[in-house]
């Protein structure tokens, strides 16, 4: 497996992300729930990958990280209590 390939999952899952977090926010969360489950497997795929390749267990950790923190992007006290804050990972500047 080339890291270039991991690297490219990554970007696909933060996209899933993104719409994840935008879903949640709006306030429709079986959709994003669906799109979760689409990470999930691009996430499972870069762990599985981990077990032998350090840049894909990592990866597979901040991802996961970032879709739990855009699932619970619309509960302010479990986000401020257990999760990062997903647009300081996304966009760390102001847009």
């Amino acid at each position: 497996m080339d890291a270039f390939v991991v690297l490219v999952w990554s970007l696909i899952a933060k996209v899933f992300i993104k719409e994840i977090h935008r879903l949640t926010m709006s306030g429709d969360r079986e959709t994003a729930h669906s799109v979760s489950l689409e990470a999930d497997t691009i996430i499972g795929e870069m762990a599985r990958i981990g077990q032998t390749m350090y840049l894909a267990r990592t990866q597979a950790k901040a991802v996961e990280e970032l879709k739990l923190a855009a699932l619970n992007a619309a509960d302010k006290d479990i986000v401020n209590a257990a999760f990062p804050q997903l647009e300081t990972f996304m966009f760390p500047q102001a847009m």
